[in-house]
């Protein structure tokens, strides 16, 4: 699903215009990077937790014997809830 495929979902549900429901579905996912932005996890109850990983930087070999220095990193862990598992595995059937 596209960003404008959820504004539009969000409109349809909330009996408005999509371009009403554009600047909330904007400022959801706005708030949600600026929060990861700032290392904060982000907890969504009974859906998923998007959680901020700090990897250190590591020294190792490649195939071909010559060292290589990976740089830290900062990535995003995302992890769905037991509720959303239960709601996706009982869909398959």
């Amino acid at each position: 699903m596209t960003r404008e495929q959820l504004t539009r979902r969000v409109a349809l549900r909330l009996g408005v215009r999509a371009g009403k429901a554009k600047p909330l579905v904007d400022a959801f996912c706005e708030t949600m990077v600026e929060a990861l932005a700032n290392n904060e996890n982000v907890v969504l109850s009974n859906f998923v937790t998007f959680e901020v990983i700090h990897r250190r930087s590591m020294h190792t070999k490649s195939l071909y014997g010559r060292d290589i220095i990976i740089k830290d990193l900062v990535m995003v862990s995302f992890s769905t809830s037991r509720k959303l598992k239960r709601i996706l595995n009982d869909r398959q059937d």
